[in-house]
């Protein structure tokens, strides 16, 4: 497993084969070691989940900080052309009836999106996640405390991630 972009509270990841949603994994994340997580979504080789205890602050900024060092951490850095997620972009979602909301993204990989809004949309909901003009379709495949993880459903726009 490769793990693509994490947030506080989950991960996107590539593994060789699908993983079972609902099941329980550990990872073993750069920096802090082992983690228990919760699988939330699964696409083929792609995958993403919530971690059984958020990420602190201290936790975040040491994983970040080895990654902008150039050290080999696992986790994308601005070096290797990732774009800056946590927290530093904003995004909007339009949802089926047409309802634009404003939400920070948190986390973006090629295969889905963590965003941050006031009233987070229910799972299962298709929408348009829009970053930088860009549109892509996406559903909801799990969402709470203010959170939301996508699954894209197509392939992203050249530029999205």
């Amino acid at each position: 497993m490769v793990i693509e972009t994490f947030s506080y509270e989950g991960f996107g990841l590539r593994c060789k084969r699908a993983l079972l949603i609902g099941s329980e994994i550990v990872l073993d994340l750069p920096i802090v070691g082992a983690r228990r997580a919760i699988v939330r979504w699964s696409l083929g080789g792609a995958a993403g989940g919530v971690f059984h205890a958020q990420l602190s602050d201290e936790t975040v900024a040491r994983i970040t900080a080895s990654a902008r060092e150039g050290e080999k951490s696992g986790v994308p850095s601005e070096a290797d052309g990732h774009r800056p997620a946590v927290g530093t972009r904003s995004s909007t979602i339009k949802l089926p009836d047409g309802t634009v909301r404003s939400a920070s993204l948190l986390s973006l990989t090629s295969s889905g999106a963590v965003v941050e809004l006031e009233d987070p949309p229910g799972t299962g909901m298709d929408l348009l996640l829009q970053v930088d003009q860009l549109d892509t379709p996406a559903i909801v495949s799990w969402s709470g405390n203010g959170r939301s993880g996508l699954q894209f459903l197509a392939p992203p726009q050249p530029g999205f991630a």
